[in-house]
């Protein structure tokens, strides 16, 4: 509600730091209660407000993080089977982590690497049975810009779990 009034009544400095304020405390409560993607979004708005540039990138691997993309690394492995029809799934985990690197320009950003992992057996072209993990990755390359933040830290605030980054951004 206030971040509303404050919207409503932009345009002063007092006005427009409520509203900051009030942003980014709706922000922190999205993180609480794990919605990450609305919490990125949100951050995504304040720019440099406070810890709100480090807050976006890390809210947007939390939410990557919820990504499954085992189906899509399913398909990519049966394709590569002699026989796709002989696949038998043992189990599949899936991930994502953020990556600090360079661009070609120089400019710092973060990278969300996706990865599953599954355990199968299935017929080789002899016709015996193996068992064997795949590894599935992909890059996700956006507009993750971190410029402006160490790579040291923030690749130490990447690593962070959920309390630890609400202690730190509430101290």
């Amino acid at each position: 509600a206030a971040m509303n009034l404050y919207s409503a009544y932009g345009g002063t400095e007092n006005i427009t730091e409520g509203l900051n304020n009030a942003k980014y405390n709706v922000a922190i409560t999205y993180i609480e209660d794990g919605y990450y993607r609305l919490a990125a979004e949100k951050f995504n708005e304040l720019g440099n407000y406070k810890y709100s540039k480090h807050l976006y990138l890390w809210s947007e691997v939390q939410a990557a993080k919820e990504v499954d993309n085992t189906e899509r690394a399913r398909s990519e492995l049966k394709s590569k089977l002699k026989d796709p029809s002989s696949y038998q799934e043992n189990s599949a985990t899936y991930t994502a982590v953020g990556s600090v690197r360079e661009d070609r320009t120089g400019k710092q950003i973060v990278v969300i690497v996706y990865s599953a992992r599954i355990s199968y057996s299935a017929t080789n072209s002899f016709g015996g049975r193996i068992t064997d993990t795949y590894l599935w990755t992909q890059e996700k390359l956006g507009d993750l810009d971190a410029d402006g933040i160490g790579e040291g830290e923030l690749k130490q605030f990447l690593r962070m779990n959920k309390s630890k980054v609400l202690e730190t951004v509430k101290a």
